[in-house]
């Protein structure tokens, strides 16, 4: 199976109901969105990364500074992600698709690679991190073939399924399914950005850890698991399954 082309769209809006504007916040000089843009940007396999964010005005001042650094962007519905996803790849013209939220700053390229060649060898429709989640919350990544996500586009109806992207998708490709696996359990660790909490961590994270934009996974997984002081912070909000 050929990769093809690559397209990395990061799930992305101001309305967050825990955290209001939370993709604006500052983390050392750069806002979140340009974390997860400059750390997806040393990929060596994402051909193109584009945000796609809504229609709402709440949004208008996030697609301002998009503008202003000529990154690429799609405003669409609100509600129907799944509808966004699928537009951005069309227009793209994706082979494979990357997906992503802009709620994690430390998202790690590296380990989105790593989930590319496994996609790729395994000619799979679906490869993931998240199935079951052994990555600390915040390295999340979903990698699909258009294909799958042209027949979710066309056949789901439900409303979580139009609203979180990939539902559809998970429960159509039981046989063509991957999952990216850490050796250890480490999917209690949380280092998305959801609530107060989770941004008091994260800024402790950067300024006791020294973590930067180009920091490895492996760096931040160290760190975190030699301060429990600090994932404390944050634990009571870990409700994977």
């Amino acid at each position: 199976m050929h990769l093809g082309h690559v397209v990395c769209i990061v799930q992305a809006r101001m309305g967050s109901q825990r955290l209001p504007g939370k993709i604006l916040i500052e983390l050392d000089k750069y806002e979140v969105y340009q974390w997860v843009y400059h750390r997806l940007k040393s990929s060596r396999l994402i051909n193109k990364i584009v945000f796609a964010t809504t229609t709402n005005s709440l949004d208008d001042e996030f697609v301002v500074k998009l503008k202003n650094e000529s990154i690429n962007y799609y405003r669409g519905d609100e509600q129907d992600v799944l509808s966004r996803y699928y537009t951005v790849a069309s227009l793209e013209k994706a082979d494979t698709i990357v997906r992503v939220t802009c709620d994690c700053p430390l998202i790690d390229s590296t380990l989105i690679d790593k989930g590319l060649l496994v996609h790729k060898e395994n000619s799979m429709h679906y490869t993931s991190n998240v199935i079951p989640p052994t990555f600390p919350d915040g390295f999340d990544f979903e990698i699909f073939s258009f294909e799958i996500l042209e027949s979710a586009h066309k056949k789901a109806k439900e409303s979580q399924e139009r609203e979180h992207v990939t539902t559809w998708i998970i429960k159509k490709t039981e046989n063509r399914k991957n999952s990216i696996q850490s050796q250890e359990n480490y999917g209690n660790f949380r280092v998305t950005l959801d609530t107060p909490e989770d941004l008091v961590l994260l800024r402790k994270l950067i300024c006791d850890g020294k973590i930067t934009k180009s920091t490895s996974y492996e760096e931040i997984l160290a760190f975190l698991i030699s301060r429990p002081d600090l994932t404390n912070i944050n634990k009571h909000w870990n409700v994977r399954s």
